[in-house]
């Protein structure tokens, strides 16, 4: 009975081991794959075939999901980035994964979903500004002044800088008919640019936006 009882042993032992060294090899390529998938310059096809190929050999790599989503997103593909996020964060939960899984509800117009995502962002980190901007530029699309007025308000006392926040109440007061204070919000921003570089992938807006908009305001001002 002894050397039985010992074979099985043996034998379990072995399918342990088998199984640790499968899931260390799988582990270490898909560590390889991604980190060969977020570095270097490579196509966005490239990039996209590396995240698969990592996730393929880990399943469970919910980060390497969610840069696959946001790689979607950036190629306009936005029902499919819902899904890739959808099953990212069912292993991986951060709150710039919850401000991204905003944005894709946002990008597929469904703001009511969207908004609800960035305010429990809010709950979570009461001073995150990605997801304060969202929620302005929603309440802005909705034509609701308070809650504009309110996030404007709450990003200006985090950083009194913030140029995205003095456009959207520059394009609110447009809007209401007071252009004196849009006016005044644009320079404003225009200021802040001239000093400050802000990526292009942070601003709600263009360079020529700003521009062409002072122009238009100087006008309509020097007509009234």
């Amino acid at each position: 009975m002894r050397p039985l009882f010992v074979r099985a042993v043996y034998a379990s032992a072995c399918v342990v081991i088998v199984l640790a060294a499968t899931q260390a090899y799988t582990g270490f390529f898909s560590r390889l794959s991604f980190v060969r998938a977020t570095r270097g310059h490579q196509s966005e096809a490239e990039h996209e075939a590396r995240l698969r190929r990592a996730i393929a050999l880990d399943p469970s790599n919910g980060y390497a999901y969610l840069r696959l989503a946001a790689l979607q997103i950036r190629r306009g593909r936005h029902a499919e980035a819902l899904e890739t996020q959808r099953t990212g964060m069912t292993t991986f939960r951060t709150v710039r994964g919850f401000v991204q899984h905003g944005s894709i509800y946002e990008r597929l117009g469904e703001h009511g979903q969207a908004r609800q995502i960035y305010r429990m962002v809010m709950r979570i980190d009461p001073g995150n500004l990605d997801a304060l901007e969202r929620l302005a530029a929603i309440a802005f699309r909705n034509n609701d002044p308070v809650a504009l007025e309110n996030h404007c308000s709450r990003i200006l006392q985090i950083n009194p800088e913030n140029v995205n926040a003095l456009y959207l109440l520059a394009r609110d007061a447009e809007r209401q008919g007071n252009l004196n204070a849009a006016f005044n919000y644009l320079v404003r921003v225009s200021t802040i640019l001239s000093r400050t570089t802000v990526p292009d992938s942070r601003k709600l807006f263009t360079t020529k936006d700003i521009e062409d908009s002072l122009r238009d305001l100087r006008a309509k001002l020097a007509a009234s």
